[in-house]
Parts: structure tokens; sequence; C-alpha cells
């Protein structure tokens, strides 16, 4: 029996997907006794660990969401804010709602993630949501509110400006004054 050529199958296994597609690849290899057939496994097994485990802190951070979507919520909005603490710029808050289901692999506070990462998972939310709105409290206001009250300001803003009103907001930490909707800290 001929060989095929370990990059041959590289390719194959990086463009199959998850499941018993990529199960019939790995099943043979395992029995080559090449090495290099031998790291294809090892490295295939790596990642496909490392998209299980993904998967399930993904699950982990929308479990909540989950909840209030099996009890009635229809649309569940997140909000959070960027730019605290600026020293000469607004602050920005972003409310979300995401459809039930939705790919959101590497979703993580925007603070531990690279500006790259950050607009490319941007443009992912964009693609996915339901609906996006963005506000900010402009440095004057912030002035004469103060950062906290300012933070609020922006999420709130963002919050009204979806274009439809969510049944519930989740909100980092905090409450948001002067909503008419459920929130969850």
């Amino acid at each position: 029996m001929k060989r095929v050529p370990l990059s041959r199958l590289e390719r194959q296994i990086q463009q199959a997907r998850e499941g018993p597609e990529l199960q019939a690849l790995l099943v043979p290899l395992k029995q080559d006794p090449r090495q290099g057939a031998r790291r294809i496994v090892e490295r295939t097994e790596r990642r496909l660990l490392a998209a299980a485990r993904e998967r399930e802190r993904l699950a982990g951070l929308f479990e909540l969401r989950r909840q209030l979507i099996a009890a009635g919520a229809r649309r569940v909005a997140g909000v959070d804010e960027v730019g605290v603490g600026p020293l000469a710029g607004p602050v920005v808050a972003c409310a979300v709602v995401l459809p039930e289901e939705m790919d959101l692999p590497g979703l993580n506070d925007s603070k531990q993630l690279s500006p790259g990462a950050r607009q490319e998972l941007s443009r992912r939310i964009r693609a996915q949501a339901v609906d996006v709105s963005v506000a900010e409290v402009t440095p004057h206001d912030i002035d004469r509110l103060n950062i906290h009250h300012a933070t609020l300001e922006a999420m709130r803003r963002a919050v009204v400006g979806l274009t439809q009103p969510p049944d519930h907001v989740l909100v980092d930490a905090r409450t948001i004054p002067g909503l008419e909707v459920r929130q969850t800290a």
C-alpha cells in the first residue's frame, strides 16, 4: 500500500470539520508508524482539546443568559463600558443583543485581548448580533457627573439606543439607574 504524503494528510486534517470527518482521517493516521504522523495526531488532539475547553468556557459565560431565555426573556442585552479612567477621552459603552445560537470563540474581556483580536471579535459580534448600540459620554460630561456616573450614563444610553428594548440587561458589577427594564449585575 502506498503511503500518503504527510503534508497532504495534514492539509486534509486542517480542512476537516470536527466530528466524524476528522475522526475518519485520524484513525488510520494513528496506525501510521512515521514519527511525523504521530506529531500530526498529537497536534490535532491538542487542538481538539483546546476547542472543547473553549466551548465549555463560553457555555459558562452564557449560562445566565440561557437561564433568562429559558424563563421567557426574548431579548437579553449585555452592556459594558470602555474608557473608564480616561485622562482626556470619552467613556464609551456598548449594548449587544445576540441571537440564541452564535459562534464567538475567543470572546473575552476587551482588556485581555490584543488590539487586532478586539477588532476581529468586534467584526464577528456585529456580524452575528441581533442589535448593537454604542453610546458615549464626553469628557465635559465626565467632569460634570464624575467618572462613575458618566459610566452609568453611557451604559444607559447604549441600552436605550437599541432598536427595540430588551427584556433583560446583563450589566458588569452594577445596576444602571433610569432603565425601565430588569437588570442583573
